[in-house]
């Protein structure tokens, strides 16, 4: 993640992340885990069973809680990768290197 600055709220990140992964021929939904404290935003999946766990966050102040780590460390270990996005730019970016 780059460390400039951005006015992007996350409602808006997410409204983008939404429409553009399809473009790409994904498919993604949001992940509804109250149990899971920590548990990353949305599933996403593109062709070729690549599958992501993605953490939308807020360019200020959008810390990656400690509890967030630890379930990133528990999917990495089973071959899942977690993806911590903050800006339209960065979605695009990463888009662009998984489709």
């Amino acid at each position: 993640m780059d460390d400039t600055v951005s006015d992007e709220k996350e409602a808006e990140v997410r409204d983008h992340f939404t429409e553009q992964v399809p473009k790409y021929g994904g498919w993604q939904c949001k992940v509804e885990a109250p149990m899971f404290k920590g548990f990353s935003d949305r599933f996403t999946v593109f062709p070729f069973g690549r599958i992501y766990l993605v953490e939308l966050k807020r360019r200020r102040n959008g810390r990656i809680a400690h509890h967030q780590s630890e379930w990133a460390h528990i999917m990495w270990c089973l071959g899942v990768d977690v993806v911590y996005l903050n800006s339209k730019e960065e979605v695009d970016r990463w888009l662009a290197t998984v489709a």
